[in-house]
């Protein structure tokens, strides 16, 4: 899964393939047809974690608790091939 994080309003959103745009406007971006690559603007810092590890954390936490499951997020970078930007 994929989120775009705005560096101006720290707005988070999750993307999908319809174009979403944070609070303020600076942040936004859609998933190509493809389901993997995304189109962003410039300045959208693009947030991954792993599908099935999100899953495995969501099934194994009690939320009647105050204690969450942990999962690993990422920063994903344009060097990885699946990162389009508007304006570059």
């Amino acid at each position: 899964m994929k989120l775009v994080v705005c560096p101006e309003c720290n707005d988070i959103f999750n993307l999908t393939l319809d174009e979403k745009v944070c609070k303020c406007g600076v942040a936004s971006g859609h998933y190509l047809p493809d389901k993997t690559t995304v189109y962003v603007s410039a300045k959208a810092v693009v947030l991954g974690f792993n599908n099935s590890q999100f899953t495995t954390a969501y099934i194994l936490t009690d939320f009647s608790s105050n204690r969450g499951q942990e999962f690993p997020a990422f920063f994903i970078t344009d060097g990885c091939g699946k990162i389009l930007r508007r304006g570059e």
